[in-house]
């Protein structure tokens, strides 16, 4: 409910705003009908060139600061310990990544995007109880590895509904082609029997598909601030195609993004970003049931070029 009401303010907030700007252009030109004409602002030249290049090309740093936990059970029915990796596995939760970013603006209100981040953890503990993982069981105090890795691209096409010569709101369509992958290995039992050093992983991946708004907003020849938002909550029996071949999905992702971006020259800027992703999937797979939940908050660095 709170991704919802989350959702819902944005909307509200980031849209009102920029219309009510254009409403203030209307009013003035209203109170004063005498007074020269203003220039349709849509029609004037965009001052800030993220609205006059098509092509832009971003590369940068996150700083993230991560929060990941799982459960995996059995297709039969065994359920699975409810593991955070940072505090029960020793995962790091905070690593630096790098992030890529290419957009391009087809025409003056439609443009499409594509965004990668690879975000893969390891680490070795020793367990403070049981753990169920899978088919295996490992025993308290034993020696265990574990990795949790995120790969993500997102694809996005969207469309500005609002637009301005120097700002422009959209609503944009996203695909979130995500693989998950939490794995254990050590020592474990199997239905009760010590079967010595064994690895269980369970994988998901899978095309989310979000709904969005964005808005872009030059407060100078220079300045620019842009904001992004991505939800979706979809639950289904089963998903294949695409060679996937999953059973009882259901997912959740929430995205929020925030930056603001100085351009040292018309095709070269330098910015700073905050990132915010919740995003959760549970399907059974290869005869293994489990969910996947990860949070990232990460600020950013990055370097733009525009074409």
């Amino acid at each position: 409910m709170y991704k919802l009401m989350v959702f819902l303010f944005f909307t509200v907030f980031v849209t009102s705003s920029f219309l009510a700007r254009a409403a203030d252009l209307g009013m003035a030109e209203h109170d004063h009908p005498t007074a020269t004409r203003v220039p349709d602002p849509m029609l004037a030249e965009p001052t800030h060139p993220f609205f006059r290049h098509r092509l832009m090309l971003q590369a940068g740093a996150a700083f993230n600061k991560i929060d990941s936990s799982a459960s995996v059970g059995t297709e039969s029915g065994t359920r699975g310990t409810r593991l955070s990796f940072e505090d029960d596995l020793g995962l790091a939760s905070s690593k630096t990544t790098f992030d890529a970013l290419i957009r391009y603006r087809v025409t003056n209100r439609w443009m499409i995007e594509g965004e990668y981040f690879d975000l893969p953890r390891d680490s070795s503990a020793s367990t403070s109880g049981t753990i169920q993982f899978g088919r295996l069981s490992f025993p308290a105090s034993a020696a265990v590895s574990a990795d949790f890795d995120i790969k993500s691209i997102r694809l996005a096409g969207g469309y500005a509904f609002h637009k301005l010569a120097n700002a422009e709101v959209g609503a944009a369509l996203s695909l979130y082609v995500t693989d998950f992958g939490a794995a254990l290995s050590g020592r474990a039992t199997l239905g009760g029997l010590a079967v010595g050093f064994q690895s269980e992983k369970y994988s998901e991946a899978a095309p989310l598909p979000t709904i969005g708004l964005y808005a872009n907003y030059a407060i100078t020849s220079r300045w620019l601030t842009s904001g992004r938002l991505d939800f979706t909550d979809f639950n289904l029996s089963s998903f294949k195609a695409f060679g996937y071949n999953l059973e009882d999905v259901n997912g959740q992702v929430l995205s929020l993004e925030a930056s603001t971006e100085y351009r040292l020259t018309e095709n070269i800027g330098v910015g700073i970003a905050y990132r915010y992703m919740d995003v959760s999937m549970g399907a059974t797979s290869s005869g293994l049931k489990g969910d996947i939940n990860y949070k990232v908050s990460a600020p950013m660095a990055f370097v733009r070029g525009s074409f």
